[in-house]
Protein backbone atom coordinates (compact mmCIF):
# COMPACT_ATOMS: atom_id res chain seq x y z
CA UNK A 1 0.00 0.00 0.00
CA UNK A 2 2.79 2.17 0.91
CA UNK A 3 4.31 1.90 -2.69
CA UNK A 4 1.53 3.01 -3.83
CA UNK A 5 1.43 6.46 -2.32
CA UNK A 6 4.28 7.14 -2.90
CA UNK A 7 3.87 6.25 -6.61
CA UNK A 8 1.20 8.64 -6.50
CA UNK A 9 3.08 11.31 -4.61
CA UNK A 10 5.80 10.85 -6.48
CA UNK A 11 4.82 11.00 -9.91
CA UNK A 12 5.62 14.59 -10.95
CA UNK A 13 9.34 12.96 -11.18
CA UNK A 14 8.01 10.78 -14.06
CA UNK A 15 9.00 12.14 -17.52
CA UNK A 16 7.89 10.89 -20.70
CA UNK A 17 11.42 10.92 -22.88
CA UNK A 18 10.22 8.81 -25.92
CA UNK A 19 13.51 7.76 -27.57
CA UNK A 20 15.92 8.11 -24.63
CA UNK A 21 17.54 5.50 -22.59
CA UNK A 22 17.15 6.12 -18.81
CA UNK A 23 19.86 5.83 -16.55
CA UNK A 24 19.48 5.30 -13.58
CA UNK A 25 22.52 5.10 -10.36
CA UNK A 26 21.83 5.61 -6.48
CA UNK A 27 24.95 7.11 -5.10
CA UNK A 28 25.42 6.97 -0.70
CA UNK A 29 28.73 7.44 -0.27
CA UNK A 30 30.96 8.60 -2.34
CA UNK A 31 30.45 12.50 -4.44
CA UNK A 32 33.17 12.26 -6.59
CA UNK A 33 31.65 9.51 -8.00
CA UNK A 34 28.94 11.11 -9.56
CA UNK A 35 31.42 13.31 -11.52
CA UNK A 36 33.22 10.08 -12.68
CA UNK A 37 29.61 8.45 -14.33
CA UNK A 38 28.29 12.41 -15.82
CA UNK A 39 31.56 12.45 -17.38
CA UNK A 40 32.46 9.00 -18.77
CA UNK A 41 28.64 8.62 -19.73
CA UNK A 42 28.95 11.82 -21.72
CA UNK A 43 32.62 11.36 -23.42
CA UNK A 44 31.21 7.25 -24.54
CA UNK A 45 27.89 7.03 -24.74
CA UNK A 46 26.34 6.94 -28.69
CA UNK A 47 22.93 7.15 -27.36
CA UNK A 48 20.98 10.08 -26.67
CA UNK A 49 20.07 9.28 -22.77
CA UNK A 50 19.36 10.92 -19.20
CA UNK A 51 21.37 10.04 -16.10
CA UNK A 52 19.78 10.50 -13.09
CA UNK A 53 21.44 9.84 -9.66
CA UNK A 54 18.98 8.91 -6.69
CA UNK A 55 20.39 10.32 -3.30
CA UNK A 56 20.31 8.17 -0.48
CA UNK A 57 23.00 9.54 1.74
CA UNK A 58 22.61 8.93 5.33
CA UNK A 59 23.09 12.89 6.52
CA UNK A 60 22.46 16.18 5.58
CA UNK A 61 26.32 17.25 4.89
CA UNK A 62 26.90 14.27 2.64
CA UNK A 63 23.46 14.07 1.01
CA UNK A 64 24.27 18.37 0.02
CA UNK A 65 27.60 17.15 -1.54
CA UNK A 66 26.47 14.77 -3.45
CA UNK A 67 23.57 16.97 -4.81
CA UNK A 68 25.99 19.54 -5.72
CA UNK A 69 28.23 17.35 -7.44
CA UNK A 70 24.82 16.73 -9.71
CA UNK A 71 24.04 20.20 -9.77
CA UNK A 72 27.89 20.81 -11.11
CA UNK A 73 27.47 18.05 -13.65
CA UNK A 74 24.06 18.89 -14.93
CA UNK A 75 22.61 15.74 -13.75
CA UNK A 76 18.99 15.04 -12.12
CA UNK A 77 19.19 14.60 -8.94
CA UNK A 78 16.03 12.94 -6.51
CA UNK A 79 16.48 12.89 -2.75
CA UNK A 80 16.00 9.50 -1.26
CA UNK A 81 13.56 10.12 1.97
CA UNK A 82 15.50 8.55 4.62
CA UNK A 83 11.96 7.34 6.24
CA UNK A 84 11.81 5.11 3.28
CA UNK A 85 14.32 2.80 5.45
CA UNK A 86 12.13 2.83 8.84
CA UNK A 87 9.38 2.05 7.55
CA UNK A 88 9.63 -0.49 5.80
CA UNK A 89 9.09 0.13 2.23
CA UNK A 90 9.62 -3.80 1.14
CA UNK A 91 9.01 -6.32 3.43
CA UNK A 92 11.13 -7.49 5.99
CA UNK A 93 11.70 -10.83 7.92
CA UNK A 94 11.84 -11.32 11.84
CA UNK A 95 15.26 -9.80 13.46
CA UNK A 96 16.34 -8.36 10.06
CA UNK A 97 18.42 -4.67 10.13
CA UNK A 98 16.92 -2.07 8.77
CA UNK A 99 20.25 -0.22 7.59
CA UNK A 100 21.84 -3.11 6.58
CA UNK A 101 23.69 -1.92 3.38
CA UNK A 102 21.17 -5.08 1.24
CA UNK A 103 18.64 -3.68 2.87
CA UNK A 104 18.87 0.05 2.34
CA UNK A 105 19.83 -0.82 -1.70
CA UNK A 106 17.00 -2.96 -2.53
CA UNK A 107 14.68 0.04 -1.02
CA UNK A 108 16.37 2.77 -3.15
CA UNK A 109 16.24 0.39 -6.10
CA UNK A 110 12.92 -0.90 -6.01
CA UNK A 111 11.97 3.29 -5.00
CA UNK A 112 13.54 4.08 -8.29
CA UNK A 113 11.98 1.41 -10.42
CA UNK A 114 8.20 2.13 -9.05
CA UNK A 115 8.66 5.92 -9.11
CA UNK A 116 10.13 6.54 -12.86
CA UNK A 117 11.86 3.04 -14.08
CA UNK A 118 8.60 1.34 -14.67
CA UNK A 119 6.74 4.50 -16.47
CA UNK A 120 9.90 5.16 -18.76
CA UNK A 121 8.55 3.74 -22.52
CA UNK A 122 11.88 3.02 -23.36
CA UNK A 123 14.63 1.32 -22.13
CA UNK A 124 15.87 1.54 -18.91
CA UNK A 125 19.42 0.84 -17.28
CA UNK A 126 20.15 0.51 -13.39
CA UNK A 127 23.88 0.65 -13.18
CA UNK A 128 26.11 1.09 -9.57
CA UNK A 129 27.39 4.16 -8.46
CA UNK A 130 30.82 2.81 -8.93
CA UNK A 131 30.85 1.13 -12.50
CA UNK A 132 31.79 3.73 -15.63
CA UNK A 133 31.95 3.03 -19.09
CA UNK A 134 35.62 3.01 -20.61
CA UNK A 135 35.02 3.30 -24.65
CA UNK A 136 32.39 4.15 -26.85
CA UNK A 137 29.60 1.94 -26.88
CA UNK A 138 25.56 1.96 -27.39
CA UNK A 139 22.92 0.94 -24.99
CA UNK A 140 21.05 0.45 -27.75
CA UNK A 141 23.25 -1.94 -29.49
CA UNK A 142 23.94 -3.56 -26.71
CA UNK A 143 19.85 -4.72 -25.92
CA UNK A 144 19.47 -5.06 -29.24
CA UNK A 145 15.88 -7.22 -29.37
CA UNK A 146 15.95 -8.45 -25.92
CA UNK A 147 13.41 -8.09 -23.01
CA UNK A 148 15.52 -7.79 -20.30
CA UNK A 149 19.63 -8.55 -19.68
CA UNK A 150 21.96 -8.28 -16.72
CA UNK A 151 24.09 -11.00 -14.68
CA UNK A 152 22.97 -13.56 -12.51
CA UNK A 153 23.71 -14.59 -9.09
CA UNK A 154 22.87 -17.74 -7.27
CA UNK A 155 22.38 -19.09 -3.84
CA UNK A 156 22.11 -22.32 -2.63
CA UNK A 157 21.70 -24.68 0.69
CA UNK A 158 22.94 -28.25 1.15
CA UNK A 159 20.14 -29.83 0.43
CA UNK A 160 20.04 -28.68 -3.27
CA UNK A 161 17.97 -25.71 -2.86
CA UNK A 162 19.24 -23.25 -5.73
CA UNK A 163 18.06 -19.54 -5.77
CA UNK A 164 19.15 -17.94 -9.01
CA UNK A 165 18.37 -13.95 -9.25
CA UNK A 166 19.28 -10.52 -11.13
CA UNK A 167 22.25 -8.84 -9.13
CA UNK A 168 21.43 -5.14 -9.14
CA UNK A 169 24.69 -3.59 -10.36
CA UNK A 170 23.98 -3.65 -14.46
CA UNK A 171 20.35 -4.54 -15.57
CA UNK A 172 19.00 -3.48 -19.21
CA UNK A 173 15.20 -3.01 -19.13
CA UNK A 174 13.28 -2.95 -22.20
CA UNK A 175 9.91 -1.58 -20.52
CA UNK A 176 7.62 -1.90 -23.01
CA UNK A 177 8.16 -5.78 -23.32
CA UNK A 178 8.37 -7.42 -20.49
CA UNK A 179 5.24 -8.64 -19.12
CA UNK A 180 3.95 -8.13 -15.47
CA UNK A 181 6.94 -6.02 -15.30
CA UNK A 182 5.56 -4.10 -11.75
CA UNK A 183 6.05 -7.47 -10.36
CA UNK A 184 9.81 -7.26 -10.99
CA UNK A 185 10.97 -7.06 -7.26
CA UNK A 186 14.82 -6.05 -5.91
CA UNK A 187 14.20 -6.74 -2.34
CA UNK A 188 16.44 -8.72 -0.75
CA UNK A 189 15.39 -11.44 2.36
CA UNK A 190 14.71 -15.18 1.70
CA UNK A 191 13.82 -17.12 -1.52
CA UNK A 192 12.75 -20.97 -0.16
CA UNK A 193 14.64 -20.43 3.37
CA UNK A 194 17.92 -19.51 1.51
CA UNK A 195 19.17 -15.88 2.41
CA UNK A 196 19.72 -13.95 -1.02
CA UNK A 197 21.47 -10.34 -1.33
CA UNK A 198 19.55 -7.21 -2.87
CA UNK A 199 18.06 -8.38 -5.96
CA UNK A 200 17.24 -11.85 -4.44
CA UNK A 201 13.49 -11.53 -5.09
CA UNK A 202 13.77 -11.46 -8.90
CA UNK A 203 14.20 -14.90 -8.32
CA UNK A 204 10.60 -15.17 -8.83
CA UNK A 205 10.19 -12.94 -11.75
CA UNK A 206 12.55 -15.16 -13.72
CA UNK A 207 11.03 -18.31 -12.87
CA UNK A 208 7.54 -17.24 -13.84
CA UNK A 209 8.83 -15.84 -17.11
CA UNK A 210 12.27 -16.43 -18.29
CA UNK A 211 11.20 -19.01 -20.74
CA UNK A 212 8.77 -16.04 -22.49
CA UNK A 213 11.22 -13.22 -22.52
CA UNK A 214 14.35 -12.55 -24.40
CA UNK A 215 16.86 -12.54 -21.48
CA UNK A 216 20.70 -12.50 -22.31
CA UNK A 217 23.42 -12.84 -18.96
CA UNK A 218 26.19 -10.49 -19.02
CA UNK A 219 29.58 -11.67 -18.83
CA UNK A 220 31.91 -10.26 -16.54
CA UNK A 221 35.80 -10.57 -15.35
CA UNK A 222 37.12 -10.16 -12.50
CA UNK A 223 40.80 -9.44 -11.78
CA UNK A 224 42.74 -8.88 -8.74
CA UNK A 225 46.48 -9.56 -7.87
CA UNK A 226 46.74 -12.76 -8.47
CA UNK A 227 44.28 -13.06 -11.78
CA UNK A 228 46.05 -10.26 -13.64
CA UNK A 229 49.18 -12.06 -13.72
CA UNK A 230 46.80 -14.78 -15.48
CA UNK A 231 44.73 -13.32 -17.76
CA UNK A 232 47.02 -9.86 -18.34
CA UNK A 233 47.05 -10.72 -21.77
CA UNK A 234 43.31 -10.97 -22.40
CA UNK A 235 42.87 -7.37 -21.00
CA UNK A 236 42.59 -4.37 -23.24
CA UNK A 237 45.42 -1.77 -22.88
CA UNK A 238 43.65 0.95 -21.17
CA UNK A 239 42.99 -1.24 -17.84
CA UNK A 240 47.05 -2.51 -17.78
CA UNK A 241 47.52 1.07 -15.93
CA UNK A 242 44.97 -0.76 -13.46
CA UNK A 243 47.82 -3.44 -12.58
CA UNK A 244 49.55 -1.27 -10.44
CA UNK A 245 47.27 0.02 -8.40
CA UNK A 246 45.88 -3.19 -7.61
CA UNK A 247 49.25 -4.13 -6.78
CA UNK A 248 49.33 -0.62 -4.88
CA UNK A 249 46.52 -1.20 -2.97
CA UNK A 250 45.73 -5.07 -2.22
CA UNK A 251 43.32 -6.80 -1.64
CA UNK A 252 41.64 -4.78 -4.18
CA UNK A 253 39.82 -6.50 -7.12
CA UNK A 254 37.49 -4.93 -9.63
CA UNK A 255 35.72 -6.11 -12.44
CA UNK A 256 34.46 -5.31 -16.67
CA UNK A 257 31.75 -6.23 -17.79
CA UNK A 258 30.37 -6.30 -21.80
CA UNK A 259 33.67 -7.07 -23.24
CA UNK A 260 35.38 -4.43 -21.40
CA UNK A 261 32.88 -1.73 -21.89
CA UNK A 262 32.06 -0.94 -18.12
CA UNK A 263 34.34 -0.85 -15.20
CA UNK A 264 33.41 -1.41 -11.44
CA UNK A 265 35.78 -0.66 -9.16
CA UNK A 266 33.61 -2.48 -6.32
CA UNK A 267 32.78 -0.87 -2.85
CA UNK A 268 31.36 2.38 -3.55
CA UNK A 269 29.21 2.20 -0.94
CA UNK A 270 31.96 1.75 1.03
CA UNK A 271 30.59 -1.17 2.58
CA UNK A 272 33.39 -3.93 2.06
CA UNK A 273 35.89 -1.41 3.08
CA UNK A 274 36.70 -0.97 6.48
CA UNK A 275 39.24 1.67 7.02
CA UNK A 276 38.21 5.43 5.07
CA UNK A 277 41.37 5.69 3.97
CA UNK A 278 42.37 2.74 2.20
CA UNK A 279 38.89 3.22 -0.01
CA UNK A 280 39.78 6.97 -0.92
CA UNK A 281 43.23 6.28 -2.16
CA UNK A 282 41.49 3.57 -3.88
CA UNK A 283 39.44 5.99 -5.22
CA UNK A 284 42.27 8.49 -5.68
CA UNK A 285 43.99 5.90 -8.08
CA UNK A 286 40.63 5.63 -10.00
CA UNK A 287 40.27 9.12 -10.65
CA UNK A 288 43.27 8.96 -12.06
CA UNK A 289 42.72 6.27 -14.21
CA UNK A 290 39.19 7.68 -15.34
CA UNK A 291 40.50 10.95 -16.06
CA UNK A 292 43.69 9.24 -18.17
CA UNK A 293 40.44 7.99 -20.36
CA UNK A 294 38.56 11.22 -20.26
CA UNK A 295 41.88 12.97 -22.05
CA UNK A 296 42.47 10.69 -25.11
Amino acid sequence: MFRFIVFVTHIVFVTQIFGKVLVMSHHCAQPFLVGLQARTFQKFSKDDYELVIFNDAKTAALEEEIRGECEKYGVRCIRIDQSIHALPYLKRWPREDYNHPSVRTANVVQYSLDVMGFNHPGLVVIIDSDMFPTKEFSFAQLMGERDLMGCLQCRNLKNKIFVEYLWNGLVFFNMPTLPDKRSIDFNCGFVDRVAVDTGGQTHHYLKKYRSAISFFHLDTFLFSVLSERHFAGTLEPCFSHLIPLIEKHPPLSMEVYCDGIFFHIRGGGLWETPHLEESYAKGRCVNDFINSLLET
